[in-house]
């Protein structure tokens, strides 16, 4: 399946979704160490947890280099130390396709909603 493009010229703000194992949506999980994000090429972009603390913020590179593609993998945890991994596949272009869910961790799963990504304009 084809990774989602993600715009090359504007701010993307992707939201995370995260469900328990019988499917139904739960909080984000809080109690333990702050959210963090990485990105694979930070030639393409740049990456940061939203202010929101429930969605990833990418900010491409200018000039962008379209048709880059980046891994994003942020990490949410629990009071406990358990943590729960959410990793997508996305290329820096100007068209749209939906990934695969990211992997599941102790029966919560956590899947970027492109259906909700919003953008602005670059700084």
């Amino acid at each position: 399946m084809a990774a989602t493009v993600l715009a090359d010229n504007l701010v993307s703000q992707i939201p995370v979704a995260f469900t328990n194992a019988e499917g139904a949506a739960v909080p984000t999980p809080t109690g333990g160490a702050a959210p963090t994000v990485t990105l694979d090429d930070t030639a393409a972009g740049s990456v940061a947890i939203a202010a929101d603390g429930e969605s990833v913020v990418f900010t491409p590179t200018q000039p962008p280099v379209d048709g880059t593609a980046v891994n994003i993998t942020a990490t949410y945890s629990y009071s406990d130390g358990s943590t729960v991994v959410v990793a997508g596949a996305f290329q820096v272009g100007t068209a749209a396709v939906v990934p695969p869910p990211s992997p599941m961790n102790a029966g919560i799963t956590g899947v970027f909603n492109e259906a909700l990504i919003t953008t602005s304009p670059l700084p």
